[in-house]
């Protein structure tokens, strides 16, 4: 076999590789990342929902009871006050 190899390839002196293991452990990584998702898009879940953990609240952007304006809150920043 080494001749035949040796002889399509023009490599004089070819030599025959050893076979490991990774090839089938990158195979299993990947079907295991693959059922993941698919476990994933089936998990049930809100992903659409928002956290108004970091929104303003609404009294805070509020001057004098009307709507926010984002030129007074620039002007507050101006002067040294936080507008949020």
């Amino acid at each position: 076999m080494a001749a035949s190899l040796a002889d399509a390839t023009g490599v004089p002196t070819a030599t025959t590789t050893a076979l490991t293991p990774w090839p089938v452990v990158a195979v299993g990584l990947g079907v295991v990342v693959v059922a993941l998702g698919v476990v994933l898009l089936r998990a049930p879940g809100d992903w659409a929902r928002r956290s108004s953990r970091h929104d303003v609240p609404a009294a805070a952007t509020a001057h004098d009871g009307g709507t926010p304006d984002d030129r007074l809150d620039w002007d507050a920043l101006s002067r040294g006050d936080d507008p949020s």
